[in-house]
């Protein structure tokens, strides 16, 4: 998005973004005034979030156990 407002001709502290990640790319554009700021997420946990549901759902679909 930055990089198209950039392109356009679109001058820092016009538009308010905001960026995932906190990339090493995303703290320039904070600093050159083209993002307002970058949110970090550590991945793990959202892997382990996505693990769980699966399994909740996989566990809901297998239907009665047999014995």
């Amino acid at each position: 998005m930055i990089t198209v407002l950039k392109g356009a001709g679109v001058k820092a502290n016009t538009i308010p973004t905001t960026g995932q990640d906190a990339t090493i790319q995303g703290m320039e554009n904070v600093l050159q005034g083209y993002q307002c700021g970058s949110v970090y997420k550590p991945i793990y946990i959202e892997a382990q979030a996505a693990v769980a549901l699966a399994t909740i759902l996989r566990a809901a679909d297998a239907g009665p156990p047999t014995s």
